[in-house]
C-alpha cells in the first residue's frame, strides 16, 4: 500500500517536472521568435491580421473557460472542469492553435535557420503538452474521451 503511495507521488512529482520543462521551452521559444522580429514587422498589413486574429483567439479561449481551470501548465488544477463552449466546441487547444497563428507567420516574414529551428521546437514542445494534457484529462473527465471524438487538437480538418 505504502508502496502504491509512494509511486504514485513520484509519477506527479516527475509530471509535474516534465510539465516545468515544457512550458519553459515553450515560453523560451516564443520569447526568442519575438524578440529576433524587427520591430516593424509588427505593424505591417501582411502580418497584422495573423497578429490581431491570435490574440482574439486567445481571450476568446481564456474567457471561455473558467478562471479556476486556467493553467499554463498541462496539468489540471484540482478544481479545474473541462470547457466545451466557445472555440473548445470545434478544436480542443485554442490557446496553442493562437501561438501558432501568431509565431508562423514571423517566421515567414523574417525567416532565418535559427528561427525555423526555434519555430520547430516550439510545435514539438506544443504537440508533447499536448499529449501530456489529453492523457492527463482523459484520466480525470470520463466524458473527455467523447469530446475528444469530436473535436480536433489544433488545427480544424488537419490535427
Amino acid at each position: 500500500m505504502l508502496r502504491g503511495i509512494k509511486t504514485r507521488k513520484t509519477v506527479r512529482k516527475r509530471t509535474s517536472e516534465y510539465s516545468a520543462v515544457l512550458v519553459l521551452v515553450q515560453v523560451s521559444a516564443i520569447g526568442v521568435i519575438i524578440m529576433t522580429t524587427p520591430f516593424n514587422i509588427y505593424k505591417t498589413y501582411t502580418f497584422l491580421p495573423f497578429g490581431i486574429f491570435s490574440v482574439v483567439l486567445l481571450l476568446w479561449a481564456v474567457f471561455s473557460m473558467k478562471t479556476t481551470t486556467w493553467n499554463i501548465m498541462p496539468t489540471p488544477r484540482k478544481k479545474a472542469e473541462p470547457t466545451f463552449k466557445g472555440p473548445y466546441k470545434t478544436v480542443r487547444h485554442p490557446m496553442y492553435l493562437s501561438i501558432l497563428i501568431f509565431t508562423v507567420p514571423l517566421l515567414i516574414h523574417h525567416y532565418s535557420n535559427l528561427r525555423l529551428m526555434v519555430t520547430l521546437v516550439l510545435i514539438t514542445v506544443l504537440v508533447f503538452k499536448i499529449e501530456l494534457e489529453e492523457q492527463l484529462l482523459k484520466e480525470r473527465f470520463p466524458g473527455y474521451h467523447n469530446y475528444s471524438d469530436r473535436t480536433f487538437r489544433l488545427i480544424p480538418y488537419i490535427f
